[in-house]
C-alpha cells in the first residue's frame, strides 16, 4: 500500500517547487507531495509540517512520509540545510554537516518563508537525529519560541525521531551514516563541527539543555528504540 501511495503521489504532487521563492528555488528535489507554496491549511489541518533530516541526509529521504502526509491533507515542507562546504549541485552537497547555530538559522528562515507562504501563524516539526534536536535550539535562541507569551511561538508542536537531544556516545555511527549518504564515498573533514557539537554531554548540548529542555506552549513528542546504534544510550533522545 505504502509502494501504491508513493507512485500515486508522485504523479499528483510533482516534487519541483509550485511558485517557490527565489531562496528555494533551487534547493534540490523535494519527495513527493512537499514544497507546493501554493498550498494552504484548511481548518481540518491548519498548521504545515516541516520536514528536517539528519547529519549527512537530504529532504529526499522523507519520500514515504511526505507523500502520506499530503495525502491526508497537509500542507507539507522539506528542505535541505546545513550544508558546511556546499557542493557544485544540491545532490553534490553532504547537508547537517554545518555548526548548528547557523543551521538553526537557516531553519528559521525556511519556517518563515512557510509561514508566509502559507499564511499560517504556527508550524508543526517532524524531525530526523539532528533534524529532531536541531529545531529546539531554533526556538530557544533564534526566534522561534517566547516564552513569555507563548502565543507569539512560531513552532506548535515538535516530533523528534531518534533525536540527538544530549548527543551521542558513538560518533562513529554518525559518520557511518554520512558516508552511507555518500555511497561509500569518503571526504576529508568528516568529523565536521556538527558531529562534535553532537557529542554525549558535549558544551554544545549542556547549553542547548540549560534551563529547561522544552519551551512553554510546544508539544513534544520523542519517538526512540532502544535498539538504536547510532543515538547511545538511546535514553539520550528524551527529554
Amino acid at each position: 500500500m505504502t509502494a501504491v501511495l508513493c507512485a500515486v503521489a508522485a504523479l499528483l504532487w510533482p516534487s519541483s517547487a509550485s511558485a517557490a521563492p527565489a531562496a528555494y528555488a533551487n534547493m534540490g528535489e523535494a519527495p513527493p507531495g512537499a514544497n507546493d507554496w501554493s498550498c494552504k491549511p484548511t481548518a481540518a489541518h491548519p498548521r504545515p509540517v516541516i520536514l528536517a533530516h539528519g547529519t549527512g541526509g537530504r529532504m529526499a529521504m522523507w519520500k514515504t512520509l511526505s507523500p502520506m502526509l499530503k495525502h491526508e491533507g497537509y500542507c507539507v515542507f522539506a528542505l535541505n540545510y546545513g550544508a558546511a562546504e556546499p557542493g557544485p549541485t544540491p545532490d553534490d552537497t553532504i547537508y547537517g554537516t554545518a555548526d548548528l547555530n547557523e543551521s538553526a538559522r537557516e531553519f528559521g528562515a525556511f519556517v518563515d518563508a512557510v509561514r508566509t507562504a502559507t499564511g499560517a501563524r504556527q508550524v508543526d516539526i517532524v524531525g530526523h537525529s539532528q533534524g529532531g534536536m536541531m529545531p529546539r535550539l531554533y526556538m530557544k535562541n533564534y526566534g522561534g519560541a517566547d516564552p513569555d507569551h507563548p502565543e507569539r511561538n512560531k513552532v506548535n508542536s515538535l516530533v523528534a525521531l531518534s533525536p540527538s537531544n544530549h548527543g551521542t556516545y558513538n560518533l562513529g555511527a554518525q559518520v557511518g551514516e554520512v558516508l552511507s549518504a555518500l555511497g561509500g564515498i569518503s571526504t576529508d573533514g568528516l568529523m565536521n563541527v556538527a558531529l562534535e557539537q553532537q557529542a554525549y554531554q558535549s558544551a554544545f548540548i549542556k547549553a542547548l539543555n540549560a534551563g529547561g529542555e522544552t519551551e512553554p506552549g510546544v508539544h513534544y513528542t520523542v519517538i526512540a528504540t532502544l535498539y538504536d546504534q547510532t543515538i547511545t544510550p538511546f535514553t539520550s533522545s528524551f527529554l
